[in-house]
């Protein structure tokens, strides 16, 4: 996440990059569209019923995609952040 400058040198100089955003987890729509910010292009999304979905290019606006799927914060859930990810969660030892 950057502004475009960023992302388009993001997807110039490392096109096999991809991200894997997690069903309805906030962090990868902060700091905020509205800011200037934008998603370079390799998102993969989780979606709610665990279908795993390509959504190519910055920031894509499809259902399906995070951007569409969680336009808010407001319909964000921070537990997602962790996951699970295909059966793995996320955490740091002792948690």
């Amino acid at each position: 996440v950057g502004n475009q400058a960023w992302v388009t040198w993001v997807d110039t100089n490392l096109p096999d990059l991809n991200r894997i955003n997690n069903k309805d987890d906030p962090v990868p729509i902060l700091p905020g569209r509205f800011l200037g910010y934008v998603g370079s292009d390799g998102e993969i999304h989780i979606r709610d019923d665990n279908a795993w979905v390509n959504c190519p290019g910055d920031d894509n606006t499809s259902a399906g995609c995070t951007v569409h799927d969680v336009g808010s914060i407001l319909v964000a859930n921070t537990d997602d952040h962790l996951g699970p990810y295909n059966g793995l969660r996320i955490r740091c030892n002792g948690v």
